[in-house]
């Protein structure tokens, strides 16, 4: 009697982790994305500040190339802009839809990352 309660509880566990485990692994590449964005729009404004916007732009479009992160993120989704202070920020903003099991509705998960640099060239976090 007590194999068949370890059976049974081990069986349960198991079938709870593969569940748990579906979620991770179609999040995780996005994640993994994401944190990928957070690096290159640091490189991205730091290139504008050092070398202009054009090489900015340019440097945008080879890392997320690279980064084979084209797919979910293009240029479009991206904003280089200045403020009046001499503030430089590229920000990058991305959404997709995730199918879950036992679930009807996709899930929409949204990203964000951003980069500045002052009047004097400091990056700001």
């Amino acid at each position: 009697m007590r194999r068949w309660v370890v059976r049974i509880v081990l069986g349960l566990l198991l079938t709870g982790l593969a569940v748990a485990a579906v979620p991770a692994v179609r999040i995780a590449p996005l994640v993994e994305d994401d944190l990928a964005l957070d690096r290159i729009v640091v490189a991205v404004v730091l290139d504008w500040r050092d070398f202009g916007e054009d090489k900015a732009r340019e440097r945008l479009q080879y890392e997320l190339d690279l980064q084979h992160i084209g797919a979910q993120v293009d240029e479009g989704d991206c904003a280089l802009a200045e403020d009046a202070d001499g503030v430089k920020q590229v920000a990058c903003a991305w959404e997709v839809q995730v199918s879950l099991p036992f679930s009807a509705d996709p899930y929409t998960l949204s990203f964000a990352s951003a980069a500045r640099v002052d009047a004097h060239g400091v990056l700001l976090r």
